[in-house]
């Protein structure tokens, strides 16, 4: 049963050993068949409508990962903050939307009021979502970057520390607020936001990312719900 035609220039994954070697190197994190269906734009013959849901699902994460520089990611952490290649191929920009903005609408209780982002390349995708569900978008940066009255939080680095703020009028007390960011490393920028968010007598509902380094366990220094798209 062939499926729409894929937005993806498929010539990198032609031949099974190729289509294998990509999928090793970005460590599994698909299932191997589902990513040849998903990546070529086919499906089995026998394929049910309860897993046209799991494979429309797989196929926007694998259209996301074709558009990383996968040699990178699997060796240099610091590179998987590359967000760009994906918004470079609206196809893959568009894919990143919708799975986010589903697991928004999925799994979620109750809905968000508001969408943080932090500074700089959280800017890129949380106003999407808060577009989608017609809330406010409120940035979280660097000190001295923001006009008006803020509230601040330092917070640890490999060699430092640095500080984060944001508006005071931003976030509304008591409000549901959705945490957004591209990368979860060691979780240490993400728990600012989230005391940021608290200060303000919000309630943080969750931390959505799209990659995860499960190595350095960074949702463990997380004081809120954290989910990743992809994990590495």
């Amino acid at each position: 049963m062939a499926t729409s035609k894929p937005c993806v220039n498929t010539d990198k994954l032609k031949g099974r050993e190729n289509y294998r070697e990509w999928c090793f190197d970005i460590q599994n994190v698909l299932v191997i068949e589902t990513v040849w269906a998903a990546v070529s734009g086919y499906a089995a013959e026998d394929t049910t409508p309860a897993s046209l849901k799991k494979q429309k699902d797989k196929k926007a994460r694998a259209i996301i990962l074709y558009n990383f520089p996968l040699v990178d990611l699997c060796s240099n952490y610091q590179e998987q903050q590359d967000l760009f290649s994906v918004l470079r191929n609206p196809c893959a920009f568009r894919a990143l939307q919708e799975v986010m903005i589903e697991h928004v609408s999925l799994q979620l209780t109750p809905k968000p009021e508001a969408v943080v982002a932090l500074d700089a390349r959280g800017f890129l995708i949380g106003p999407l979502i808060a577009l989608h569900f017609d809330i406010p978008f409120i940035p979280i940066r660097k000190r001295g970057k923001l006009p008006g009255q803020v509230i601040q939080v330092s917070f640890a680095l490999e060699y430092g520390t640095d500080i984060f703020e944001i508006q005071s009028v931003g976030i509304k007390s008591g409000q549901n607020v959705l945490i957004v960011d591209d990368l979860l490393a060691t979780g240490g920028s993400l728990n600012a936001a989230c005391q940021l968010v608290q200060q303000l007598h919000a309630t943080v509902l969750e931390c959505l990312v799209i990659i995860e380094l499960v190595d350095l366990k960074g949702r463990d220094n997380v004081k809120a719900p954290v989910h990743s798209l992809i994990q590495f």
